[in-house]
């Protein structure tokens, strides 16, 4: 939208539809929050959650492919 916006000149019709989708997204969040606010999520109740985590041996022998000898620090290279 903000991109949308942007690339066209300054007018009225411009400022409406933008206007009108700030005032959507805004309805979305307070709805939302409001929703959590009188009705909260009842935390009892557990949801199983399955991870995969790569190989280490994967992961140095990648970066000794990628990074062709460079080190880099472990804060400059981490896996998300």
């Amino acid at each position: 939208m903000a991109n949308w916006a942007w690339a066209r000149p300054l007018s009225w019709r411009t400022a409406k539809v933008a206007g009108a989708y700030v005032a959507l997204l805004a309805v979305i969040q307070l709805g939302g929050a409001a929703r959590l606010a009188w009705f909260p999520v009842d935390t009892t109740q557990t949801v199983p959650v399955a991870g995969v985590n790569p190989s280490m041996t994967l992961v140095r022998t990648l970066r000794r492919r990628v990074l062709g000898g460079y080190r880099l620090g472990e804060h400059q290279f981490e896996l998300g």
